[in-house]
């Protein structure tokens, strides 16, 4: 876990002006120091940039950005898929002497939209699945995360909030059941025990 995504990018909308070697990838300064020891991670979670973000670079951790919690979101366009890879610039050329760009991704999800994520083990080992939230509990997406894989899809089911465990109300308890409550910043509710 590190505040700022070591493989996450940024909207075109913040490219300076009149720069044609500008590239999105953010944090060159963690991808250098990081360089050949990431292999040993399955997941960098972070959250910096203000929105909710999945990438996957052949060879590497998957990289979750979970930055669109708090205050003002970033820009909601502009996220088109690099071309090349993290410490390349926009013509493919290395940034950093003697360290060859990261490969292009080979997945890539943005969301822009404010939301909150529940995580769980999955049913392998090395296996997350999340689900992404509205503010008010509407399902945005389902992700799971796998030893570099990827599969992210937008939730298409109609408009429902959020249930929480066998009927339970908010703001009761039922230990015997095995739901515990949780909050997620002024959101209160039940969860599963894991």
């Amino acid at each position: 876990m590190v505040h700022r995504p070591i493989l996450g990018h940024v909207t075109n909308q913040f490219a300076p002006v009149g720069d044609p070697l500008w590239a999105p990838w953010t944090s060159v300064d963690q991808q250098v120091a990081s360089y050949g020891l990431l292999s040993h991670y399955n997941l960098i979670l972070s959250s910096h940039l203000h929105l909710a973000q999945a990438v996957q670079i052949p060879g590497q951790p998957g990289q979750m950005n979970l930055g669109n919690g708090g205050t003002q979101l970033d820009p909601p366009t502009g996220y088109e898929t690099p071309r090349f890879g993290p410490l390349a610039n926009a013509p493919g050329d290395p940034v950093a002497p003697g360290l060859a760009p990261y490969p292009a991704p080979t997945m890539d999800f943005t969301d822009v939209r404010f939301g909150y994520a529940l995580v769980r083990p999955g049913r392998n080992l090395g296996e997350w699945n999340w689900r992404h939230f509205s503010p008010d509990d509407v399902l945005l997406l389902i992700a799971i995360s796998r030893v570099n894989l990827w599969r992210v899809r937008p939730h298409k089911a109609p408009r429902r909030r959020l249930q929480f465990g066998h009927g339970g109300r908010r703001g009761s308890s039922n230990p015997a059941s095995g739901w515990r409550q949780y909050e997620v910043g002024c959101e209160r509710g039940w969860q599963a025990r894991l």
